[in-house]
């Protein structure tokens, strides 16, 4: 072994950890996202310590193991949103390091491996959502030890199996969307163990194997849930802390078939059409995820088109929006749209070449009993499998550079090991299998270059870029210490001044349709269930009925709109699909700021304590 790589072994998490906490040192209070998830995280960790019971009295749109541990940090240290971010942070860290001892163990390359973590750390996927990699890096590694690895002895194998339950656990309690596509593959794993030829390990403890892996992992599993359950009996919502395990796989399968029509259209659309190009704000971007189910054990399954939202008045725990954005065109007229398109597609192409080229050689090998190259193959399929966990969510619901971050993070680890393995297979390759493992490598190495070179310069995607220009600090309510452009401190600072000065803690601030964050740098709750809506989950009429009787209810001081078009079309802006609502607050509300799609109103009743800050007419 070489003098590096001998290094490398010893110190590749640390030299990742130090590279981790000056990278991150550099940029970790570099904005604010108001249509992002830390403001979502931290109105619900408030709610949740304010003794609301989850999904009865708060919509959630993930599950528990979502926000309990920043439930804990804020318990701890108070709320604080450099606190939140640090925890996210600290996510990345792990994943990364988690992906050199993954890269290591399966190709025994340390400098592949730092690699690995580099990339993964320099590129996490958007703040606050730095959960999609880490669960989706932390199966990937279990179900590699637990089936696919040599192990040492056959109890080295069963406790893998046993942690491989743990961390599927752990992703159902996450998202239970990503926890369901994981299961698929732990199963399909645990069928195909019996059926390795060339096994020193006859058929039968083979087939024991498999069942103690069924079992283990299934108590295992159940063992995770255990706490969450428990505590949801104890306070009440047990009922639909279940209900969703159902609900989602019912959602999954209903839109699965209906968005693959979708998507086909919509695909041929954007290859063909370049005059109609997709202009998506990357301050946009990062709104909730287009399906989010909230289980009830008194509802089925109400899926929210907009044509059945007229018709179906869906209950407030299952409203999902059903929206699929447009993607960008390969011949969209900016090159960085161009760019995002061709980081869209370009997965999926080398993805079907990597499971084409790796399900066959993996026929061909269970022929021959080659059980080194079964392992090879099966070990890629694993890998691919895992990472295509996160590609319904980009691909057919948000198809933008924040959910292809997260995607990208497992991405980049299956690309980079797959390469590995066709570079050592050249060796022995014929002239044909060379060509075609040549081609395949260069295709691998174009994506992760070319989506490389697009994140980097990227402010959705979690890296450096959401730095550029961020010097001036702006402090607010809840922890809020934060570096912002000088634009963005002009309209930071007059919203809060403006919502602080005639608001009072306990007071309500409306945002719509997505703006959770401004409640929490100002302190001032909502009494709205979900945080979020948009024109694909209510009818613009039953959305007005039931602002109307909130605002005679809770009498809100408040109301910031923000007039981005959040589904990628002009009818999604607010103003236009809840036009009757739109109307009401601008007549009934004094506007007190405008700037750009952002408009604050304020109660008339305190109109006299708006404080003088120049603004668009």
């Amino acid at each position: 072994m070489e003098p590096a790589e001998i290094f490398l072994h010893r110190r590749g998490c640390w030299i990742l950890t130090a590279f981790a906490l000056l990278y991150y040192g550099f940029y970790y209070r570099a904005g604010l996202y108001p249509a992002a998830e830390g403001g979502l995280e931290g109105m619900v960790a408030l709610r949740l310590l304010a003794g609301q019971r989850p999904m009865i009295d708060t919509f959630l749109g993930y599950n528990l193991l979502w926000f309990y541990p920043i439930v804990a940090i804020f318990k701890i240290f108070g709320p604080s949103y450099t606190a939140l971010r640090l925890f996210f942070f600290v996510l990345s860290v792990i994943t990364g390091l988690l992906s050199f001892r993954l890269i290591l163990k399966v190709t025994g390359s340390a400098i592949v491996a730092l690699l690995g973590g580099l990339l993964v750390l320099v590129i996490p996927g958007q703040m606050f959502r730095n959960y999609m990699a880490f669960m989706v890096v932390l199966n990937m590694t279990t179900f590699l030890s637990a089936f696919i690895l040599p192990a040492r002895t056959t109890v080295v194998r069963l406790l893998w199996m046993a942690a491989s339950g743990a961390s599927l656990g752990i992703a159902w309690l996450i998202r239970v969307d990503v926890g369901f596509f994981l299961t698929c593959i732990w199963l399909g794993l645990i069928v195909i163990f019996p059926a390795r030829s060339g096994s020193s390990m006859k058929i039968l403890p083979r087939l024991g194997v498999s069942v103690a892996a069924l079992l283990l992992g299934g108590i295992m599993l159940l063992v995770t849930h255990l706490p969450f359950y428990l505590d949801a009996s104890r306070r009440g919502f047990a009922p639909e802390f279940l209900g969703q395990y159902t609900q989602w796989p019912a959602m999954i399968a209903y839109q699965g078939g209906r968005l693959m029509g979708v998507v086909v259209k919509s695909t041929k659309a954007a290859l063909v059409h370049p005059e109609n190009p997709v202009v998506h704000p990357e301050a946009a971007a990062s709104g909730p995820p287009a399906a989010i189910p909230q289980a009830s054990a008194k509802t089925v399954l109400l899926v929210a088109t907009p044509a059945a939202a007229a018709v179906n008045a869906v209950s407030k725990e299952t409203q999902i929006s059903a929206k699929t954005q447009p993607r960008r065109s390969l011949t969209a007229a900016t090159p960085r749209d161009r760019m995002l398109a061709i980081n869209l597609y370009l997965p999926i192409l080398i993805s079907a070449l990597l499971a084409a080229g790796a399900t066959g050689g993996w026929l061909v090998a269970l022929f021959r009993r080659d059980e080194k190259t079964q392992q090879t193959m099966l070990l890629l399929l694993t890998c691919l499998g895992c990472s295509l966990a996160l590609f319904p969510q980009y691909f057919f619901w948000r198809p933008d550079m924040v959910h292809l971050s997260e995607f990208m993070v497992p991405m980049t680890l299956t690309l980079l090991i797959s390469c590995f393995a066709a570079v050592r297979s050249w060796v022995t390759a014929g002239l044909l299998l060379r060509i075609g493992l040549g081609i395949y490598a260069l295709i691998a190495a174009l994506t992760l270059l070319l989506y490389y070179i697009n994140a980097c310069q990227s402010q959705s995607s979690g890296g450096i870029a959401a730095s550029v220009r961020k010097s001036v600090e702006f402090h607010g309510a809840n922890g809020v210490s934060v570096k912002l452009t000088p634009e963005e401190f002009q309209d930071t600072s007059a919203m809060y001044r403006i919502i602080t000065a005639v608001s009072a803690p306990g007071e309500y601030l409306i945002c719509y349709p997505y703006n959770p964050e401004i409640n929490f740098m100002t302190g001032r709750p909502s009494y709205e269930y979900n945080f979020y809506v948009d024109n694909a989950m209510v009818s613009p009429e039953q959305f007005h009925k039931e602002t109307l009787e909130k605002i005679g209810k809770y009498h809100p001081v408040v109301f910031v709109i923000s007039n981005w078009e959040i589904n990628n079309t002009e009818e999604s802006q607010f103003k236009n699909w809840a036009s009757r609502t739109y109307d009401y607050i601008a007549s009934n509300y004094t506007l007190a700021y405008r700037r750009g799609i952002t408009e604050v109103f304020v109660r008339k009743d305190r109109e006299s304590a708006i404080p003088l800050i120049k603004s668009e007419k």
